[in-house]
């Protein structure tokens, strides 16, 4: 192995930097930057530029490229879309698309779309209502997920038209080859970086420094995933 493990020295210092200058970009636009021209980058910061005897194959480099997209996706939720689901009177489960990673928000809307009211995430122990709700004569609309399905409580009533938009968080979708651009929205690219030099330097038996790495790359995926927080007064109800 030809390359210098000093350069290791200052590769968190120039990542950091890198992160940086990311840190403003609000796009969800997917990377057009090719795996090929992401791996040249990251055999930079690793020192591994002998191109007749590639410490890091690109084998390897691709592999930890897809899981880093794929863990991105899990952490992240970089990845969604919408279901639109038609309640029916007294059902309570709903079939959902098997692909998905979770439900991240399920929103209530009249038959043309409108009066929309985000549910609340709930459990089946959530169905039927609590005392306080009993003595205000109200009860809690919520929803929950079992074997890919959609639980709502409380039943639709007959005659409902109601339907529910589900915003669902999606897997990635592997990068085939070199040739392939990152399978990754171009603002977690520097997160993608951070977990794919982490494995490198676990195989170069660099543990603390690839620890530290893989630390960094949740603490970004994890800051930059959009969440929905409900606040106490959100609940919605139904007389």
């Amino acid at each position: 192995m030809k390359h210098c493990r000093s350069r290791y020295a200052w590769l968190l210092v120039a990542l950091l930097v890198l992160c940086a200058g990311n840190a403003a970009a609000s796009s969800q636009t997917m990377s057009t930057k090719t795996v090929a021209n992401f791996i040249t980058e990251l055999r930079d910061l690793l020192n591994d530029k002998d191109s007749e005897n590639y410490f890091f194959g690109d084998d390897e480099l691709l592999r930890w490229t897809n899981a880093g997209a794929a863990e991105l996706a899990t952490v992240a939720h970089c990845f969604e879309d919408l279901v639109t689901i038609n309640l029916a009177a007294g059902q309570i489960f709903y079939a959902l698309p098997a692909n998905y990673l979770a439900v991240v928000a399920v929103v209530l809307m009249d038959a043309t779309g409108g009066n929309p009211r985000g549910l609340l995430k709930g459990s089946p122990a959530s169905i039927g209502a609590s005392q306080e709700d009993l003595l205000k004569g109200k009860r809690v609309v919520g929803w929950f997920t079992f074997k890919h399905q959609l639980g709502v409580y409380p039943l639709p009533a007959a005659g409902t038209t109601e339907k529910l938009t589900v915003m669902l968080a999606l897997p990635a979708t592997a990068a085939a080859d070199t040739n392939a651009t990152l399978p990754v929205p171009a603002i977690y690219e520097q997160a993608l970086r951070y977990y794919v030099l982490s494995q490198a330097l676990y195989k170069d038996k660099q543990s603390a420094r690839a620890a530290s790495f893989l630390t960094l790359f949740y603490q970004v995926a994890t800051n930059m995933r959009a969440e929905l927080v409900e606040p106490l007064s959100g609940n919605r109800e139904v007389k």
